[in-house]
């Protein structure tokens, strides 16, 4: 059985990592590469990288940068923004990407998912669809969330599926930087439905979140942006929450905290005193 994966999600916006909220409100954090290079070691399984200015703007993921910033990951690196043919795709990946994630080409030329899976694989291709409720209904997005797309969920999932799509990464809109945690029943209903592995996005707002959507859906991984910034071992303290709640995910650091405790919010306790007098300090 494969092992739960958890993602981290890195938005640039003028060459600079920022923190996204509703798709419409940015702040800025800094520059990229040191955010990847840390959040690398903090035991995260992926890293998403994408960059939003490209489509709006007609150009292209900076091909410099990303060599750059491949250099700092050990772990798979997912790429998106300005992806528009084959070509793209070819650079990209080898400027250092394992995946490359694409979302509005695919509602111009819906054949390019299946002309990425024939040219690298299915693994190689991850289609991001920005997703919104709509009367109770959970509706398809473009435009970076300002245009609706007259599809049914649903069928669109499936039509996906068979144009031979690694994996759907679904970006929650109405979620995005509200910290109130995952949809977990529509994740439930659209994980059943879906033969493709599903990513889900939008709402983490304290590490306890990462528990409920791998106990109650078939969520393959779970990817958030926000609470990973500023926080050091933001990524190991959701994976152990994950562990103790008997979830298979991946521990490699060996700042694990996997026999701690965690208070209801998810966040670490601290050692009592009893406890920590049966801590013994060997000397090198």
């Amino acid at each position: 059985m494969l092992k739960k994966r958890l993602i981290a999600s890195l938005i640039i916006k003028d060459g600079m990592l920022v923190q996204s909220i509703n798709f419409k409100n940015y702040l800025p954090i800094g520059n990229p590469k040191y955010t990847i290079e840390l959040i690398s070691k903090w035991d995260v399984d992926e890293i998403i990288l994408i960059d939003i200015d490209c489509t709006p703007k007609n150009k292209k993921f900076d091909l410099k940068k990303l060599s750059e910033f491949a250099k700092f990951t050990s772990v798979p690196l997912t790429v998106g923004g300005g992806i528009k043919n084959i070509n793209d795709v070819k650079k990209i990946i080898s400027a250092g990407a394992d995946k490359v994630c694409i979302n509005s080409i695919i509602f111009k030329n819906f054949n390019f998912i299946s002309e990425i899976s024939n040219s690298f694989g299915s693994q190689c291709v991850v289609v991001c669809l920005d997703i919104k409720k709509n009367n109770s209904e959970y509706k398809i997005y473009t435009n970076q969330g300002k245009t609706l797309v007259n599809e049914n969920i649903y069928l669109f999932i499936k039509k996906i599926t068979n144009a031979g799509a690694g994996e759907i990464l679904l970006n929650f809109i109405d979620r995005d930087g509200k910290k109130n945690g995952f949809d977990t029943n529509f994740l439930k209903k659209i994980c059943l439905k879906s033969k493709t592995p599903i990513i889900a996005m939008g709402g983490a707002g304290k590490y306890s979140d990462f528990v409920k959507p791998f106990i109650k859906t078939e969520v393959s991984a779970l990817a958030a942006a926000n609470i990973f910034h500023f926080t050091e071992h933001s990524t190991i303290l959701a994976k152990a929450n994950m562990y103790r709640n008997g979830i298979d995910v991946r521990l490699n650091n060996d700042a694990s905290y996997r026999y701690r405790n965690f208070d209801k919010m998810g966040r670490l306790l601290a050692l009592n005193a009893k406890k920590l007098s049966k801590l013994l300090l060997k000397p090198y």
